[in-house]
């Protein structure tokens, strides 16, 4: 889960913008069997007009979607959750989901 910018570092400088074509992990992943979830968490612009969130992470936002429609597993396995509460529902959601599947851990 991710809003697909990777704008913040520890510093708190801002520090440009997540790569959003995953398909090389992606589809290492996929192709190992594992079942790939995402949710997608809005993303906020801030600051200034003219910021750096105007200049490194706009030009890419329309990506993000494609992103993680394209890393999930299914069309059911992505998800958009545009709030706090958006998001403890899809997690829920994909808790079910998977216990659905009766899934076990082996070593």
């Amino acid at each position: 889960m991710t809003d697909g910018a990777d704008d913040l570092r520890p510093s708190g400088l801002h520090a440009g913008c997540a790569d959003v074509d995953w398909p090389s992990a992606c589809s290492s992943l996929k192709s190992a069997g594992i079942q790939v979830a995402t949710i997608q968490a809005s993303h906020t612009a801030y600051g200034d007009s003219g910021g750096p969130h105007d200049t490194d992470v706009r030009p890419v936002a329309g990506r993000f979607g494609d992103a993680f429609a394209s890393c999930a597993s299914s069309a059911s396995l992505n998800m958009r959750a545009s709030d706090g509460p958006a998001i403890v529902t899809a997690a829920q959601r994909r808790r079910q989901q998977i216990a659905a599947t009766n899934l076990r851990l082996t070593n």
